[in-house]
């Protein structure tokens, strides 16, 4: 081959090479496309129990690019999650209120027969004080006994009084994990639409989460909404229960969890092996509106901020450093708007204009009929704007259309002026009108009170 026809050959792979790399400007993949559901709700769970808000939120959006409808499901879970993790409270008597129908009590069994014991006392007491309830009597039975603790359980509560026909049976269950996934599908079976959990303190703020975790699981599994509402709980005060949770707790609910949603091994493997940090690559902010009055005070609500991450995008309006907003007079505003993830810092910039308050006036007339040469009439104008300035400068009073006063509003006068007008001559309908002029800060407003003079 030629020198000249290798040059060209040289110059033709060129050609066919650059195509194929990448833009230096081009932003990499988010790596969470890539991850499949499972492992996307095995993410949810380790970020949820490691406290990495910011990438447990990341991951929950990409859950609604997927699924809005589990996504919703997921929120809520993590919300009633945490609140049972930082503020679970606790009956140690049947709740107020319970519904009428569709309700059941749903017992715990125990394989410890005072524990078993003092729950089904609690049970009974609970299902006599709503006698249309029905009751879930949940736990299987171990290997060195003849009865299953729902059984045991069953067997209590009809020598106490109770009709058998309002126990149902839950024997499949060998641990709290099994008593939340079997009591859901019994409840769902039997159209229970509410339930409340009778069992020992220290073991309710876990059944409350797992259960709500296996309503979690059915309704992303049939992609429907379960009509099964958790109602409180009637706890055996068998120790103290502080709040917030302390970390052993925590991570045993959360390993809990993962079982009930069948990701157990997916999520020790997940631990084992943490999924990277998320990194901050971008800023952008702007406000809702360009114009902001005199006195305003910076509304989040009207700012929108989105922090751009390599695992998605972020709305972080309630979270940014806002410098530059200054609203004490009028004029042009730079605004900077900073948000900090970790180590990464990024900035966004934008102008505003500052414009006067909007100034608002009522008027109160001390009569709206006078009697011709006899009345007069006090006029008393209130000023103010939605921002909290207070109005100041010349307030004219006229009468039909005729100025007849001038007064100073000053600050001190906290947007109140009176003026007592002149015994009116003229019959019928008379025009008390006020005109502030407003001033640097506040518009100028008018206002008319309109009053009729008859004869004596």
């Amino acid at each position: 081959m030629s020198r000249r026809h290798r040059f060209i050959a040289v110059i033709v792979l060129i050609a066919l090479w650059l195509p194929l790399l990448p833009s230096p400007t081009a932003q990499a993949a988010n790596p969470l496309t890539t991850i499949s559901l499972s492992g996307l709700r095995t993410r949810l769970l380790y970020l949820h129990e490691t406290g990495r808000k910011v990438e447990l939120d990341l991951a929950v959006k990409q859950l609604k690019s997927r699924s809005a409808f589990e996504a919703k499901l997921w929120r809520s879970f993590l919300r009633d999650w945490d609140q049972a993790l930082s503020a679970q409270r606790f009956s140690y008597a049947a709740p107020h209120g319970l519904p009428r129908s569709g309700h059941a009590f749903v017992v715990l069994g125990s394989g410890n027969s005072a524990e078993l014991t003092s729950r089904a006392a609690l049970a009974q007491k609970a299902l006599t004080a709503y006698p249309s309830s029905m009751a879930v009597l949940s736990g299987g039975k171990a290997t060195d006994t003849k009865d299953s603790e729902a059984a045991r359980l069953r067997k209590k509560l009809v020598a106490a009084g109770i009709d058998p026909s309002r126990l149902l049976l839950e024997e499949k269950s060998s641990s709290t994990v099994g008593n939340a996934v079997y009591s859901v599908a019994v409840m769902k079976a039997h159209r229970i639409s509410s339930y409340t959990l009778i069992s020992d303190a220290s073991h309710l703020r876990r059944a409350r989460v797992l259960f709500e975790a296996a309503e979690l699981r059915d309704q992303y599994g049939s992609k429907k909404l379960l009509e099964l509402r958790q109602l409180g709980n009637v706890a055996v005060p068998d120790t103290e229960v502080t709040n917030p949770a302390r970390c052993p707790t925590a991570s045993y609910i959360t390993s809990n969890v993962a079982s009930v949603l069948q990701l157990y091994d997916r999520y020790v493997d997940l631990c084992n092996s943490p999924p990277a940090r998320a990194k901050l690559t971008g800023l952008s902010a702007h406000p809702q509106r360009k114009s902001w009055p005199v006195g305003s005070r910076l509304d989040r609500g009207r700012l929108s901020a989105t922090a751009r991450f390599d695992q998605g995008k972020l709305g972080v309006a309630d979270k940014v450093t806002v410098t530059g907003f200054k609203t004490r007079s009028t004029g042009t505003r730079h605004i900077t708007v900073t948000y900090r993830y970790r180590s990464v810092t990024k900035k966004a910039r934008f102008t505003i204009s500052v414009v006067r308050a909007r100034t608002k006036a009522t008027l109160q007339p001390s009569a709206t009929k006078a009697l011709r040469r006899s009345t007069r009439i006090l006029l008393t104008a209130r000023f103010k704007t939605a921002t909290g300035v207070r109005p100041t400068g010349s307030v004219k009073f006229l009468l039909n259309g005729e100025p007849i006063k001038t007064k100073n509003l000053r600050k001190a006068d906290r947007g109140l002026v009176r003026y007592r007008f002149p015994k009116l001559s003229r019959l019928g309908k008379n025009r008390l009108t006020v005109v502030y002029t407003g001033n640097s800060k506040v518009t100028p407003v008018t206002r008319t009170a309109t009053i009729r003079v008859v004869r004596h």
